[in-house]
């Protein structure tokens, strides 16, 4: 339940601070190299569609471990959470490099 409203936050955060555009977005910044990678406007909504992924696959996983060996449910339960801030953090960087 954290996970889906970390990952619920970072899509909403994003929808509501990135607007379509023409120009090009800061996508990853490289702390020797500085700007390394454009792309378009959409593409910033990457990160949370890696954590519904995450989220999908984990929770099989968690399922499948619940079943045989209950404490590695927990520990996939609990990787599920830490991904989903970790994106949602990529989320607020991304609007912090474009806006």
């Amino acid at each position: 339940m954290v996970a889906l409203l970390l990952n619920s936050a970072a899509w909403l955060y994003l929808a509501a601070m990135i607007r379509p555009s023409e120009d090009l977005f800061i996508l990853h910044y490289n702390i020797h190299f500085g700007v390394d990678f454009l792309g378009q406007w959409f593409a910033a909504f990457a990160p949370p569609l890696v954590g519904i992924l995450f989220m999908i696959i984990n929770s099989v996983l968690i399922w499948w471990f619940w079943m045989r060996l209950r404490v590695l449910s927990v520990i996939t339960l609990t990787a599920t959470i830490v991904i989903q801030g970790t994106l949602l953090g990529v989320a607020a960087l991304l609007v912090a490099l474009n806006t």
